[in-house]
């Protein structure tokens, strides 16, 4: 009789599991179906694809589920809550996050009011049980990755770890540079002739201009360090009677430091996997991925900024590891302190994101450490300030116009007026006037907020001068954005879904997409202000390779290339850290976690920012390999970097 029970108890049990991840898969199906439904055309919910993805899921699910009961039940099994727990929120922040884009991209607006949102966020629930068992079964690879060194598997692991430090001295570190230096800056080549003399596009009509008038005439908006940098070579190609000599030399110049810190990370991913393929593949990346070629060749700060950044990561990896062991010292904090000196004069908001960094290195790494560490950050923002002050004062520059920062107050309070124009009080209608005036409404652009920005800085900011009490200013935001609420929501969003939705389209079609125009992903138009550059034009030295490369940038035809596609999205590159961080607070890994701080901060700054382009997201796809290989280090790489150093 008690097998018997047991038996049914099992059958039971069994078709529990059948039944409830059957509904499982129908509920994120029907929500799914509900996404796909908002583009138009053939409604997806009555097509036979629904039906394939019920099934898929039904059988996923369903395996997924018995896994966990399996290991729920074995011994030794007291992190599968855990995992589950991870799991569920990493597949639900996904799925919520399509969801938005997707009501967003195709709607135009979220769903409104208190039910509206809270319909999104069950229906993205709902919509992330897709992704359940692949983040589960990604959670247990990772786990078996990190875990499964030869410390655990072999008895003589000593012996192995002695032999893999001798076989490790063939690749040295010394050769690892120098062959990813040249192997980069090879594959760069290339491009820059086809791109000759550089790519002269975003800013550097305005810096060109500011070159041309001389250091007391140049904007403090743009970075002056960068703006400088123009003007010698500006005043180059004047003496050799060249200007794209001038600049070629330029780009060769911003591509050598970047390729100088990109060799610096291939040493970092080979010390953190021991692994040639994982160097090769990184190498590869850098030198022949078109976002990161393609980006090296432009006059745009984001190029030096970006091989600063991953510098400044890179240090402060060496500081915080060195640190644990009690082998940190002053060589490592002066390369902490310079390179994050060099970021922030390249960048206003990487000074910015020092700010809640200090804070947060109060709560990450080893205890004996945070005030070390607070203290280095404090001198880092105060270095960082002084450069920046000092700069501007030798240079005597003026202070740029002060509204780009307000980017987020000025884009929601244009998307009232532009949404809610009929349906605004008289004392609404004066408030917002005052500060983003009616002329600016019909210039609303979602995903970008310059087209708004230059009518209120000029309607508003200059000539009523109404932004200069910005109390005032945050007073009147916040009482429109009381009565207006989903309207503020949503711009925030449109301004920031190319960082976070995976099938955004606007951060490659805001201004246009062409060859003719030479705009889409990126911009390779040329933007040389003639009066500051006469003559100056770009000379392709190898016109084939060009029209290639601008079919990818510019007329975008890598998105009908099926899943590599997605290797071209800003919001992929974003996520990539935000998703290392889970991972790292699933192991309880503060230290790791605390190494990607930063970059962290960095991008809450990006999201205050004006648009979601791959330009600012360049030091993110740069810092992609490090990040990766973070995430794969195994337990026994540790201790073989430690005997290796200790030998």
């Amino acid at each position: 009789m008690r097998q018997k029970g047991k038996l049914l108890k099992n059958e039971f049990g069994q078709k529990d599991v059948i039944i409830g991840s059957g509904i499982l898969a129908w509920l994120s199906t029907h929500s799914i179906s509900r996404l796909m439904d908002l583009r138009g055309g053939i409604t997806f919910s009555w097509s036979f694809y629904p039906v394939m993805i019920w099934m898929a899921l039904w059988w996923l699910l369903y395996r997924t589920i018995q896994a966990w009961k399996k290991e729920r039940s074995a011994e030794g099994a007291s992190d599968v809550l855990r995992r589950r727990f991870f799991s569920f929120g990493l597949s639900s922040v996904f799925g919520i996050l399509m969801t938005a884009g997707y009501q967003l991209q195709w709607l135009g607006y979220t769903a409104p009011g208190f039910r509206g949102k809270a319909g999104l966020l069950l229906q993205g629930i709902l919509a992330g049980l897709a992704m359940l068992p692949f983040a589960d079964k990604g959670f247990v690879l990772l786990t078996r990755w990190v875990d499964d060194g030869r410390t655990s598997k072999h008895p003589d692991a000593d012996k192995q770890t002695e032999q893999g430090i001798k076989a490790g001295k063939t690749w040295r570190c010394g050769w690892i540079f120098l062959c990813s230096f040249l192997g980069i800056w090879i594959c760069w080549l290339p491009v820059w002739l086809a791109y000759y003399p550089v790519i002269m596009s975003y800013d550097f009509h305005k810096q060109s201009l500011n070159a041309l008038l001389g250091p007391q005439y140049f904007d403090a908006h743009h970075p002056l360090a960068h703006t400088w940098l123009i003007y010698m070579f500006r005043n180059l190609g004047v003496r050799i009677g060249s200007f794209e000599t001038a600049f070629g030399y330029f780009s060769l110049m911003q591509q050598g430091i970047s390729v100088l810190v990109l060799a610096y990370a291939s040493v970092v991913v080979w010390r953190l996997l021991r692994s040639k393929a994982a160097v090769v593949i990184s190498v590869l990346f850098w030198g022949c991925f078109p976002l990161v070629s393609v980006m090296a060749m432009c006059t745009s700060k984001d190029v030096l900024f970006g091989a600063f950044f991953v510098l400044f990561v890179l240090q402060w990896t060496e500081l915080v590891r060195e640190a644990k062991s009690g082998r940190a010292h002053a060589m490592q904090v002066t390369g902490v302190i310079i390179s994050g000196v060099l970021m922030m004069l390249f960048r206003n908001n990487a000074w910015y994101a020092m700010v809640p960094f200090a804070l947060l290195c109060l709560f990450f790494g080893e205890k004996r450490n945070r005030m070390k560490r607070l203290a280095l950050v404090l001198v880092l923002l105060l270095c960082g300030k002084g450069a920046l002050a000092g700069i501007r004062q030798v240079l005597g520059s003026y202070e740029g116009s002060k509204l780009e920062k307000y980017s987020v107050i000025y884009q929601s309070m244009a998307r009232v007026g532009n949404r809610q124009r009929d349906n605004l009080t008289p004392e609404d209608f004066a408030l917002l006037d005052t500060y983003v005036g009616e002329a600016c409404w019909e210039g609303y652009n979602p995903p970008l907020a310059d087209t708004v920005k230059a009518h209120v800085s000029w309607d508003n900011f200059y000539e009523r001068k109404s932004w200069e009490n910005m109390g005032e200013v945050f007073a009147a935001w916040v009482k429109l954005g009381l009565h207006y609420p989903n309207e503020y929501i949503d711009a925030f969003l449109d301004l920031t879904r190319g960082y976070w939705f995976m099938d955004d389209v606007s951060h490659a079609e805001m201004l246009g997409v062409g060859t003719e125009e030479r705009m889409g992903l990126l911009y390779t138009y040329n933007t040389a202000a003639e009066e500051s550059l006469p003559g100056m034009q770009h000379i392709s030295k190898f016109p084939w390779l060009e029209e290639k490369l601008e079919q990818i940038v510019s007329a975008n035809c890598y998105t009908e290339w099926p899943v590599f596609s997605n290797l071209f999205k800003p919001a992929l590159w974003c996520l990539l850290p935000v998703t290392a961080l889970i991972w790292f607070w699933y192991r309880r890994d503060a230290q790791k976690a605390l190494i990607l701080m930063y970059p962290l901060c960095y991008f809450g700054t990006m999201l205050l920012g004006p648009t979601a382009i791959v330009r600012y997201v360049y030091p993110f796809i740069l810092l992609a390999p490090f990040v990766i290989a973070l995430m794969l280090e195994k337990k026994d790489t540790r201790i073989e970097m430690r005997q290796e150093e200790n030998r």
